[in-house]
């Protein structure tokens, strides 16, 4: 009998696995393993393949059998194992991933706190700039406080800004230094109506200079105008307030309403004998179209001359002041060029008494143009 072919139909009937065709190593493989098994039985039964009887053949099948048990539980063993080593290598690659993935997200995390921290310092120096190269022009700028709509007015659109506030307080201020502060205890009331004494005196001596005893007239005008312009003006040289005689708008306002209000003064008391302020005495008969030409455009130009001789000399020195203390803030924060910072400091200190004296300045000048054009009107010449 052929142990091989014995040994092969008791593993087919065991495990009821059937003939599959293979190739032709896969056969002579499986061939090689049952002569391995049966040699193997054969050595340990002590039987002999050529000389064997029935007993023999029981203990030969009984030997197969017990080396399939065998072969069955170490398969059994071997893929409990094989499943606890996957199950290992799985719980590892998990664990792995796991770790990946919490490193990402630490590493994401700790890259959105960089990104952050980055954005904050660029935004912290984005305003750090924005500060050091902000515009000197920035503090003349309008800017609403407050606004709204009228449905009653036909839906007007009322608004506060800072130029209408400044200037609402300096008419406060006007009539408290000029009313109520004649309440005031004896000493300060003293002082002040000697101040004021003088301030009157100033603008009696313009005015009584160029038009004698008919000024007395416009005393109170040329007073109010002038005290109107000083206390803007002084109130603009306050730090972190407003210049409203720098804006342009506001002091062509002034001069358009005194011009064309001292013209009309002329048509009042001259009738049409006020065009002769256009043609100068004397004057060539030839010469007298040219020059009527040119005094027509002087005459003119007093609108935008005596507005902007006032916004100018204000814009500009508060543009200058401006620009020194950003200069000198950057020098004092460089840390150790501070010493230095000291010097334009103290111009800064000496060019604000300056623009103090410019204040009252401007305010008498505007006053003595205000005086002459009234003048012309009323002398024509």
């Amino acid at each position: 009998m052929d142990l091989t072919k014995l040994i092969k139909d008791i593993v087919y009937n065991e495990d009821n696995v059937q003939n599959y065709s293979r190739t032709v190593e896969e056969e002579q493989r499986w061939d090689n393993i049952v002569d391995n098994v049966k040699n193997q039985i054969l050595q340990e039964k002590g039987l002999d393949e050529n000389n064997m009887g029935p007993e023999d053949f029981d203990k030969f099948f009984t030997g197969v059998r017990e080396f399939l048990l065998e072969a069955k539980e170490e398969l059994k063993e071997l893929k409990a194992q094989q499943a606890e080593e996957q199950q290992a290598e799985e719980q590892q690659a998990e664990e792995q991933q796991a770790e990946e993935n919490k490193t990402e997200e630490n590493d994401s995390e700790e890259n959105n706190s960089e990104e952050n921290k980055t954005e904050e310092h660029n935004s912290e120096e984005i305003k750090e700039n924005a500060l050091e190269e902000a515009s000197a022009m920035d503090q003349f700028e309008i800017r609403d406080y407050f606004t709204f709509d009228a449905p009653i007015l036909s839906n007007a659109h009322v608004s506060l800004t800072n130029i209408g506030l400044y200037i609402s307080a300096a008419f406060i201020i006007i009539v408290i230094i000029l009313g109520i502060i004649n309440k005031l205890p004896k000493l300060f009331y003293v002082a002040w109506i000697l101040f004021k004494e003088c301030l009157y005196d100033t603008v009696r001596n313009v005015i009584f200079s160029q038009m004698s005893n008919k000024g007395k007239t416009f005393l109170p005008f040329i007073f109010t105008l002038f005290i109107f312009i000083l206390i803007n003006n002084l109130i603009g040289l306050i730090p972190y307030s407003f210049s409203a005689t720098s804006h342009f708008l506001l002091a062509f306002s002034w001069s358009f309403t005194i011009v064309i209000g001292t013209f009309f003064l002329g048509v009042f008391l001259h009738h049409l004998k006020i065009l002769a302020l256009f043609v100068p005495q004397g004057s060539p008969l030839a010469l007298v179209p040219f020059l009527i030409l040119i005094e027509a455009i002087s005459y003119i130009t007093r609108n935008v001359s005596l507005g902007l001789r006032l916004a100018a000399n204000m814009l500009s020195g508060h543009m200058l002041l401006s620009i020194l203390s950003g200069f000198t803030f950057n020098i004092f924060k460089s840390g150790y060029l501070s010493v230095i910072g000291i010097l334009p400091l103290l111009f800064i200190i000496a060019f604000s008494f300056l623009e103090l004296g410019i204040a009252f300045i401007q305010a008498q000048v505007f006053i003595v143009l205000t005086v002459g054009y009234i003048k012309d009107s009323i002398y024509l010449h």
